[in-house]
């Protein structure tokens, strides 16, 4: 099955303390690099061009994961995330390669 999709990571995380916090920049510096960009200070967006390719993203993100806080993926089909409304803001122009996906 090849259709696009776009991967939602939400997450919560304490930084009340100086190794938390340290974690958390970790845990945001390897989102993106592995191609998230930024939709909110704790949500982070990743198009794919093949819905299959969800799980190993989300594995990759487990074992770059702290232990503590939350961390929740979403995978969402384009046209969802389309659907999307911006009340204020930038939306996010996301580009799977063969189209740009305009929200």
């Amino acid at each position: 099955m090849n259709r696009e999709s776009v991967l939602l990571v939400f997450f919560d995380l304490p930084v009340t303390e100086k190794l938390q916090r340290k974690n958390a920049v970790k845990f945001r510096k390897n989102l993106i690099r592995q191609g998230f960009s930024a939709l909110q200070e704790s949500v982070y967006y990743k198009a794919l061009n093949n819905i299959s390719n969800t799980n190993a993203e989300i594995n990759d993100i487990k074992k770059n994961s702290p232990q503590d806080g939350s961390i929740f993926a979403l995978s969402l089909s384009a046209g969802v995330f389309e659907r999307m409304h911006t009340i204020s803001g930038k939306s996010p122009d996301i580009n799977f390669g063969n189209f740009i996906l305009e929200v």
